[in-house]
């Protein structure tokens, strides 16, 4: 028995695969709508479980007046979509000179994100300012297309007079987290690091 134990320590651990351009297709379609990386990865009923579960999340917040977090300004999309863009050009570049992608997209983001704030594009409302706004902000626009579908309709405008209303926005914002959890994991069965 013991020998057996000695033996199983010995063993080298095994090493991480390296992400692939696949991976990180399927963390954008993932991030996109919920479950869609897990469905093209032939995953359907883990992705049918992760789309119901986050949808219900999303629905329900807004059922209960929930405030979908958004940036100020008519260039709402524009302004998100320029730094996505900045992150994925980025990492294009890098991969050639053989530069760590784990270091440059948070520098990136930041630096994209500052310079819209310094620039005046980017702003918060009165009624919900600072930093953690800007994280609701980004926790709502995780939850993919169904945000940005809600924003068309105009449904997220939420009731400050409402007991339900910080409940609802919860709801929402952990729709966007939990739909950021599920492009990881996505991202990791593309990438052959797990089943």
């Amino acid at each position: 028995m013991k020998k057996k134990n000695i033996d199983q320590k010995k063993q080298p651990a095994a090493e991480k695969k390296p992400l692939t351009e696949k991976a990180y297709l399927h963390f954008f379609l993932a991030i996109i709508f919920p479950g869609l990386g897990h469905l093209l990865l032939g995953k359907k009923k883990r992705a049918f479980a992760f789309a119901v579960s986050i949808l219900l999340l999303f629905i329900a917040g807004l059922a209960m007046n929930g405030y979908l977090h958004r940036f100020g300004g008519t260039l709402n999309w524009l302004w998100f979509g320029i730094p996505l863009a900045l992150v994925w050009l980025g990492r294009l570049f890098l991969d050639k000179k053989k530069r760590s992608l784990a270091f440059s997209v948070p520098i990136l983001l930041l630096f994209s994100f500052g310079a819209l704030i310094m620039s005046g594009y980017l702003h918060i409302s009165a009624e919900r300012p600072g930093w953690l706004a800007v994280l609701a902000v980004l926790g709502c626009m995780s939850a993919g297309l169904p945000y940005f579908i809600a924003l068309i309709f105009g449904l997220g405008i939420g009731d400050p007079t409402s007991i339900m209303e910080p409940y609802a926005n919860y709801f929402i914002i952990a729709a966007g987290l939990l739909n950021i959890l599920v492009a990881l994991d996505a991202m990791d069965i593309a990438a052959g690091r797990k089943d």
